[in-house]
């Protein structure tokens, strides 16, 4: 990693003069494939990766910044006065190359996370995606890899923390909030208003698998991504109803129940 670019943030701390548009969201949420929506679009530009990784320094070395040749990106690292100045530079050589006009990150929920967004690219607009939460516990269990989710207690704290932190950090007026299930039931539409909120004209290639099954910028050798590249449904809308005993479906609604409610959701027993 390169600490002396972190630290340096921290030393010298300079705010980014740019736009960016940050997707933000619980795991298992959507939003890997909000921010594959957003990147098929003729002038936005997401890395190959998940994120770019202006919270993980080590990654600058690693040429996640794959359209930057080697020299340049180095070039670039040696002439940075700090982490934000480095991602900067970063994004802009790699978005200019591409023929863009803005760069488009995923950023892991937290609030130290989000307050350094905040402090640190006051000019960027966030998306924010939110599903119900007792689908995501069933999807994250089966993904294996989401520590939060080892039990419904712990995840359904998580949950209810994560899907308003964006609330509590950011000013109203640079976060729009969409949810899951209108994404995928209303594909257009809701993208239609995520792209106004954005300042960007919608394109129906952002909701055509045919051009963006071509374009996933993920890694689609990880199973949980594969389904990126086929036409977006809403096939696992609700899946808790059947997923969920009823013992954890009562011990996730007692403890995210009105949170689910304030986003519109259904609170029931089984």
């Amino acid at each position: 990693m390169n600490f002396s670019l972190l630290l340096g943030a921290v030393a010298s701390f300079e705010a980014s003069n740019r736009e960016f548009i940050f997707v933000l969201g619980a795991p298992r949420s959507g939003t890997s494939l909000l921010k594959n929506l957003l990147c098929t679009h003729s002038q936005l530009y997401g890395t190959r990766t998940e994120s770019a990784g202006f919270f993980r320094a080590q990654n600058f070395e690693k040429k996640v910044f794959d359209s930057l040749s080697e020299s340049h990106t180095q070039e670039i690292l040696r002439s940075s006065k700090n982490h934000v100045h480095a991602y900067d530079f970063l994004t802009a050589a790699v978005v200019a190359s591409a023929g863009k006009l803005c760069f488009v990150d995923k950023v892991t929920p937290a609030s130290w996370r989000y307050r350094m967004l905040q402090n640190c690219f006051p000019r960027a607009k966030y998306i924010h995606i939110v599903r119900d939460g007792r689908d995501g516990y069933c999807s994250a269990v089966k993904h294996g890899q989401i520590k939060q989710a080892r039990s419904v207690k712990q995840w359904a704290k998580y949950w209810r923390n994560v899907v308003t932190l964006p609330r509590r950090i950011f000013p109203q007026e640079r976060v729009w909030t969409l949810r899951y299930e209108d994404l995928v039931r209303e594909p257009k539409a809701t993208m239609s208003i995520v792209m106004d909120f954005l300042g960007y004209p919608f394109e129906e290639r952002q909701i055509d698998s045919s051009t963006y099954k071509e374009s996933t910028i993920l890694h689609k050798s990880r199973v949980y991504h594969r389904k990126l590249s086929n036409p977006i449904g809403a096939g696992s809308v609700g899946r808790y109803v059947e997923d969920m005993s009823k013992d954890t479906l009562v011990i996730f609604n007692r403890i995210a129940g009105r949170t689910l409610l304030d986003f519109g959701y259904h609170v029931m027993a089984k």
